[in-house]
């Protein structure tokens, strides 16, 4: 599991590409950096630096991709299409059934472009489908009276993702049903995946979950993108209609997991560095990893040491309030 850092960021436009704000750490140095970048006006505007932030505003430092995934960090989000590209991630969506505009910025992945809940399930059914997508379809076949076919859907499907890495994406999107923000669909009580979304100033709410047999999504938002507000959440408000209606529809299909390809092979790691686990290790996952990619190291983290900080935050914490 690579690691990638949640700390606070800034991007600065140089007038072709977006670049990160090198050696800002904390909001003191972003501030102090934004400020002489806006002094330069010869070179550069103020408007254009982009200080991306958390739905919480809160940071947990150096994290795995997945619990960047399952607690649906935006700033992890963020370096990480930095990492690979805007235009690859677009490309993929393309693939993966997205038919609306995509912008490739690095805003991409906090729903800054606006796409349809159509294209998002069945963007999401092809992880379901093992990496075939199936182009959606609403109408079957129509006949007439006489029974004669006038007009019959034939789908269509098309290999996007390689069976194994698409099994890894389940296995993360697994785990935030299991650990994260799609926790209220623990309820549906089958194994299911997923992921909660929130668009731009809060103007759409989302979930797109699946199991083996059938993909599902739920969206709340205004026709005229007026903002819900913020005392709302996908995971408080959406994930629960969505396990309402899936445990309707399959209430009579026994519960089963996702098939697993040949050459996956699980590892126990620590959570918090993505390293090989050991004993002491507070936090494990057992992880899926194509085989031949999973990590060598074993943690090297003083877990004691974090338990006993943290432990003091608290109590300093209690004592203010």
């Amino acid at each position: 599991q690579m690691c990638i850092r949640d700390r606070p960021i800034a991007y600065y436009n140089d007038g072709r590409n977006w670049r990160i704000l090198e050696d800002c750490t904390d909001y003191y140095m972003i501030n102090v950096s934004s400020q002489v970048i806006s002094a330069a006006r010869d070179v550069f505007e103020s408007d254009k630096i982009w200080i991306p932030n958390n739905w919480d505003n809160k940071f947990f430092g150096p994290i795995t991709l997945r619990k960047g995934l399952e607690q649906s960090r935006n700033i992890a989000s963020v370096r990480l299409i930095d990492e690979v590209g805007p235009p690859l991630v677009v490309d993929t969506a393309k693939r993966m059934g997205i038919k609306s505009r995509l912008d490739p910025v690095l805003s991409l992945g906090l729903g800054t472009s606006v796409v349809t809940l159509n294209e998002l399930t069945s963007a999401f059914g092809t992880y379901a489908n093992g990496g075939i997508h199936a182009e959606s379809y609403t109408v079957y076949k129509v006949m007439d009276m006489r029974g004669n076919i006038l007009e019959e859907h034939t789908p269509r499907e098309r290999s996007v993702l390689d069976q194994k890495v698409n099994y890894l994406i389940i296995s993360m999107l697994k785990g935030v049903v299991e650990r994260g923000t799609g926790a209220r669909a623990r309820a549906l009580r089958k194994v299911s995946a997923g992921k909660t979304g929130t668009s731009q100033d809060f103007r759409d709410l989302w979930y797109i979950g699946f199991t083996p047999d059938l993909v599902a999504g739920v969206w709340m938002g205004y026709d005229d993108f007026h903002p819900l507000g913020d005392n709302l959440s996908s995971s408080g408000t959406i994930v629960p209609l969505w396990t309402l209606f899936m445990q309707k529809a399959l209430a009579k299909i026994p519960s089963k997991d996702f098939f697993v390809p040949k050459d996956i092979v699980y590892m126990k790691i620590d959570s918090d560095t993505g390293k090989l686990a050991l004993n002491s290790c507070p936090n494990i996952t057992l992880e899926a990893f194509i085989r031949g990619t999973e990590p060598a190291e074993f943690c090297d983290t003083d877990h004691s040491a974090v338990i006993s900080e943290e432990t003091n935050g608290e109590a300093e914490e209690e004592v203010e309030n």
